[in-house]
């Protein structure tokens, strides 16, 4: 009768001691997990060449570049210096501009409702130090949207900030991850 008694209250307490199991097993591989970045850049400062238009995106250069040095300001990883001073240099060319519909009106199928903006660039990040490049030619591209009300130069010329900015953001993440 004692066995059984065991038994019974072994049966009872299974689904708690399972519980209990499994959300250890769950939490232990949590364990290793880190915030934030593995692993730093090898350099600790940074000069941002003005970017080169080669792409029909209309002044976009002087903006990009103000926006690649913002992004990187803001992580707070990397200090800009001149470059005589910086640790590594980042030159950006901005490659095409690229505008399509995405969707039409409803009133008039020839006319552009929605239009998507696309601006790609090529990046090459090197060593100032020793000339060891990085990477080179990296291409890094961002997408928006822009609403026509009455011509589409007025809505690509208002996404522009948002375009550049989107694609600021991505350079900045190019240079700061590890390769």
């Amino acid at each position: 009768m004692m066995s059984l008694n065991r038994f019974t209250i072994l049966r009872k307490s299974f689904p708690a001691l399972a519980a209990i199991f499994l959300t250890a097993i769950l939490f232990s591989g949590c364990s290793h997990y880190q915030l934030g970045r593995d692993a730093k850049p090898p350099f600790r400062s940074i000069y941002i060449k003005p970017a080169v238009n080669e792409s029909f995106a209309p002044q976009a250069q002087a903006l990009l570049t103000m926006q690649i040095r913002d992004a990187l300001i803001r992580d707070g990883l990397l200090q800009i210096h001149d470059e005589s001073e910086a640790d590594a240099i980042l030159e950006v060319t901005l490659k095409t501009f690229d505008r399509r519909v995405a969707a039409t009106r409803t009133d008039d199928t020839g006319l552009a409702e929605k239009l998507r903006l696309e601006l790609a660039a090529h990046c090459t990040l090197a060593d100032n130090r020793t000339g060891k490049i990085y990477f080179k030619n990296r291409p890094v591209s961002a997408t928006s949207d822009a609403f026509p009300q009455d011509s589409s130069a007025g809505a690509e010329f208002q996404s522009m900030p948002v375009l550049t900015d989107r694609l600021a953001r991505r350079i900045a993440y190019e240079v700061l991850q590890v390769w």
